[in-house]
């Protein structure tokens, strides 16, 4: 499976506690970089294992040669929507100073066939401790240098949760 030009996305909390997506803009460098990310970290939790049926009574551990599956699972349309059009959605920007709550972060892309589309999408579960804040000033290493640095950021991880 390979994401190729794919917007990376993300399902945020709102104030009110609903859900909404943002997409976060990224240069041509980084995309390249999230896609090959995804990527590889969506074949990775499929290669070599074999596929069981979701029941709600079995996880596999990270270890375990299987995962689990949902046979015709529909995903919501607000995520077909940010697949079809991500230029549509809102950008993933500060508020007051505050980045706002990342749930999850995914990316996709969908497939035609005759009577119907396929939409094939990796998500990654955001964790808070990949949030970088402008509290702390962080070291970057440049050469053989670190640099300070406090500006805002997160942090994406190279695994991926769900497929």
């Amino acid at each position: 499976m390979e994401f190729t030009d794919c917007s990376l996305l993300a399902i945020v909390e709102q104030d009110d506690k609903s859900t909404a997506i943002r997409r976060i803009s990224q240069d041509k460098a980084s995309q390249k970089t999230m896609n090959t990310l995804f990527s590889d970290g969506a074949n990775e939790l499929l290669r070599d294992r074999s596929p069981v049926k979701f029941t709600g009574k079995y996880t596999p551990e990270q270890e375990d040669m299987e995962y689990l599956t949902i046979e015709n699972f529909e995903l919501p349309e607000y995520i077909t929507k940010a697949l079809s059009t991500p230029a549509n959605f809102e950008l993933y920007m500060p508020i007051d100073g505050k980045l706002p709550k990342i749930k999850a972060l995914f990316m996709g892309y969908m497939t035609k066939h005759e009577d119907s589309t396929i939409f094939t999408v990796a998500f990654q579960k955001f964790k808070p401790d990949q949030y970088i804040t402008a509290a702390k000033h962080h070291l970057f290493l440049s050469g053989d240098t670190f640099i300070s640095d406090n500006r805002l950021g997160i942090s994406v991880s190279p695994h991926i949760d769900c497929v």
